[in-house]
């Protein structure tokens, strides 16, 4: 008995052992039974489901069932969802469906049938959509833009069925489309029931072949293809065939084309020529004459971080900065069904002179970089987040979003000379914040406000001015100024109360009397209360947390203030200076012949730096940022903008950092951007550098320790490179040096021996950080320790053989 329990003993703590070393994934599990990560959006009760199918006579390359989900009435407010069925009658495939679990919190649908071409039309008399059993009878608008109001536990069912209008395509009526592979080309050609004689047709091309993708062959139930001068394609025997040429999507147009001398049609729409012909024994001859440049252009965005590099790098966009959203289009000023692919990003193919109506939603702490995006022209419309854009050319949209901070103005107060807030992002979904102070308000009276302090109310002194603060999400157009200075650029939404608290500093001057302090009081819907607020006499800052926007009173009351408190974390100089006579980065004028690194400047503070950035070698800016003299002629202004992103860094970026950073602990993820303004011009994001930028930061109070050393990894283009740099624990200042501007983090680690906690400064040392090796959470080291529980448990066994032995 003794060894049996042993041996159990054993098993426990080896399998105690890997269990409890082994990382855990937190699941959590949402309504409808679907499982997520964090940070997922999680589903409703209700389910939706959706079927398209295409007439056997509609010869289009592809048809599109779009479904987006919304989280207000009107398809309006955030999208929470989109889903795309598509079909290729050209390829055989004439249905397809897809169904699943609508998003939770969804309030509206937007339904969208693309019908490729006015040769097609939705079959209204065949097609239904029914919201819990009951029949939407107008389904009209569904070629252009359906908005239905739904809810998280309706059952929605979507069946649509485009049919051709085009007399040139009759076939035979019969939809069926057996059970086999009606798969294209030379491949497997089976149609299920094998009961049609199949023939093989062949053909010789001549002329500007070169503009050419594709020559396709229908049969009335089936389509065949072959790229090439030459071809065959085996197809059911019928008396008749339609024959499709298909020039390059924006390529070079078809000025004409025959097939056995007979002059084929050509679309006006799609530039594909076509012409019916008799089933013939021998070779069809297609000759092509090439015309001018087709007015084919494309609009383009992905979310893929594998192609930040390469040939789409024009068209990355970090989603953790925003999406896009394909709304409408309109040719000549009539609505047009476009071929629209949302896999990942959005591929959608149009013409010069299209009117394409897009949604540009950015991430909470992000606005769209600017209405003039890589050479097109947004213009903004009534709809939250939504532009018209002509197409001119191809249009692909990297660089859409860019990281702002919140606004602040403060007017009318004699007591308030300016504010500085965070945490507002955690509160918001997309844009950011414009937050207002205007003094001069009536303050309560004492005995409410006595009755606010509780059993505080014997430390009141006296009521010195009470401000109005208002909070709005503003989403920008894409023009210039702040909310303050230009409101109609803005798309606003008014906030009254937070989800969670943000923090507050307001600049007050030190005007208290011995033995005194400031505090706040605030007053929303006619409830009075003081907040927790700390004033620091050094740097003029009172400070509390809110989740309410409403009459905020300073009163005097008796206390001591803190001192010598200069907010190190945040690693920027205490200023009381009037918020509204500061301006952002991009304004700070430029000096004529000079290059100046502004991230420091005392001219700034509605852009903040929250961990004191410096650019050190600043003298060489102009070699750095490859300079012409022109533009230093005109003045080059220079900034870092460096935000925490540790509660929006992309989960790719994450485990990139963390498989990189071995045995050091990762402190925080903020994101570096690097901006350079020349004379008047628009400030532009700068991602590499012509050599290394040395920069500095400050480390935040929370991660100093006394010997903890620090080092920075960056991720960029998909890559993972330690950085080392030095470290004074005497200014708590690292300096690193980099030639690339994206994800970083700050990684640290601790000497063995030391058991200091907390700030310390008795260090006069500065030090130099070197690479690291190693990674704890790689899966390597988890099997190795099952394989040593396991030779423990073995060993364990022979112990108790030879223990029977003996």
């Amino acid at each position: 008995m003794k060894i049996k329990m042993k041996q159990l003993f054993g098993i426990m703590l080896s399998f105690v052992l890997v269990l409890g070393l082994m990382p855990v994934t937190s699941l959590t599990t949402y309504a409808g039974g679907e499982s997520e990560g964090e940070g997922g959006t999680g589903s409703g009760t209700g389910t939706y489901s959706a079927e398209l199918e295409a007439g056997s006579t509609v010869n289009a390359e592809s048809l599109n069932l779009e479904i987006s989900f919304y989280d207000a009435a009107g398809g309006t407010g955030n999208n929470c969802g989109n889903r795309v069925v598509t079909i290729h009658p050209t390829g055989g495939t004439y249905t397809g469906s897809d169904s699943g679990n609508i998003p939770s919190g969804a309030k509206s649908v937007i339904i969208n049938v693309q019908t490729a071409g006015p040769g097609n039309s939705v079959d209204f008399s065949s097609s239904s959509i029914t919201i819990s059993g009951n029949k939407v009878n107008d389904i009209g608008g569904i070629t252009s833009s359906l908005v239905l109001e739904i809810s998280a536990t309706d059952t929605l069912a979507i069946d649509i069925k485009v049919v051709s209008n085009n007399p040139n395509n009759q076939g035979s009526g019969d939809n069926s489309q057996g059970s086999g592979d009606n798969s294209q080309g030379s491949g497997d050609n089976s149609q299920g029931s094998g009961s049609q004689e199949r023939i093989t047709l062949s053909f010789n091309l001549s002329g500007d072949t070169e503009i050419i993708e594709e020559v396709s062959v229908f049969d009335g139930r089936e389509t065949q293809r072959f790229q090439g001068t030459t071809g065959t394609v085996t197809i059911e025997k019928a008396d008749n065939y339609t024959i499709s040429i298909c020039p390059y999507f924006g390529g070079i147009k078809i000025a004409s084309a025959t097939i056995d001398e007979k002059s084929c049609t050509i679309d006006e729409e799609t530039g594909i020529a076509s012409l019916t012909v008799s089933k013939k024994d021998v070779a069809y001859n297609i000759s092509i004459t090439k015309g001018e440049q087709s007015d084919d252009v494309t609009i383009l965005w992905t979310y893929d971080p594998a192609e930040r590099t390469g040939g789409w790098s024009d068209a990355y966009i970090d989603a953790s900065t925003g999406t896009v959203e394909f709304v409408s289009a309109t040719r000549g000023g009539n609505p047009v069904n476009l071929y629209v692919d949302t896999n990942n990003g959005g591929y959608i193919q149009c013409k010069k002179g299209d009117v394409v109506t897009l949604r540009f939603v950015p991430k909470a702490g992000y606005q769209l970089t600017s209405a003039s995006l890589n050479g097109q022209t947004l213009e903004a419309q009534e709809s939250q987040s939504t532009f018209k854009v002509t197409m001119g050319g191809n249009f692909h949209l990297a660089g859409a979003f860019s990281k702002t901070n919140p606004q602040v103005n403060v007017s009318g107060s004699s007591s308030v000379s300016g504010l500085s807030v965070s945490g507002t992002d955690a509160a918001l979904t997309t844009g950011n914040v414009a937050i207002g102070v205007t003094g001069g308000k009536s303050n309560p009276a004492d005995a409410n406000i006595l009755t606010a302090m509780g059993d505080d109310g014997n430390d009141f002194v006296s009521a010195v001015e009470t401000v109005d603060i208002t909070m709005t999400n503003v989403i920008s157009k894409g023009g210039s100024g702040d909310y303050f200075s230009n409101a109609a650029n803005y798309w606003t939404n008014n906030m009254t109360d937070l989800s969670s608290a943000a923090s507050f500093s307001l600049s007050v001057p030190n005007n208290l009397s011995e033995g005194e302090t400031y505090s706040i009081v605030r007053n929303h819907n006619g409830t009075l209360e003081e907040l927790d607020a700390i004033y620091n006499s050094d740097t003029g800052k009172l400070t509390f947390s809110s989740d309410k926007f409403s009459n905020y009173t300073i009163i005097k009351k008796k206390g001591t203030p803190i001192t010598n408190q200069n907010d190190n974390s945040s690693g920027g100089s205490s200023d009381s200076t009037d918020t509204s006579t500061k301006v952002p980065y991009a304004d700070v004028a430029t000096t004529a012949g000079a290059v100046n690194d502004i991230t420091d400047t005392a001219a700034v503070t509605t852009e903040s730096n929250p961990f004191g950035a410096k650019i050190e070698n600043n003298s060489a800016l102009t070699t750095l940022l490859a300079l012409t003299d022109e533009e230093v002629a005109q003045g080059v202004n220079v900034w870092l903008d460096i935000q925490d992103m540790s509660a929006s860094v992309q989960e790719t970026d994450k485990t990139l950092i963390q498989d990189t950073s071995g045995d050091y602990t990762v402190g925080l993820y903020f994101d570096i951007n690097l901006f350079k303004k020349v004379g008047s011009n628009d400030a532009t994001k700068v991602t590499e550098t012509n050599g290394k930028v040395q920069a500095s930061i400050v480390i935040p109070e929370s991660l100093r320790k006394s010997g903890r050393t620090f080092e920075i990894i960056r991720v960029h283009d998909g890559e993972a490179t330690d950085i080392t740099g030095t470290y004074d624990e005497n200014t708590h200042v690292f300096t690193f040096e980099t030639d690339k501007f994206s994800t970083y983090a700050l990684v640290y680690k601790d000497l063995a021996s030391s058991s200091d906690s907390g700030s310390s400064d008795s260090s006069n040392s500065t030090q130099s950080t070197t690479p690291k090796t190693g990674d704890p959470n790689d899966i390597r080291v988890w099997y190795l320790l099952l394989l040593a529980s396991l030779g423990g448990l073995g060993f364990l066994g022979l112990s108790k053989k030879k223990k029977v032995n003996e």
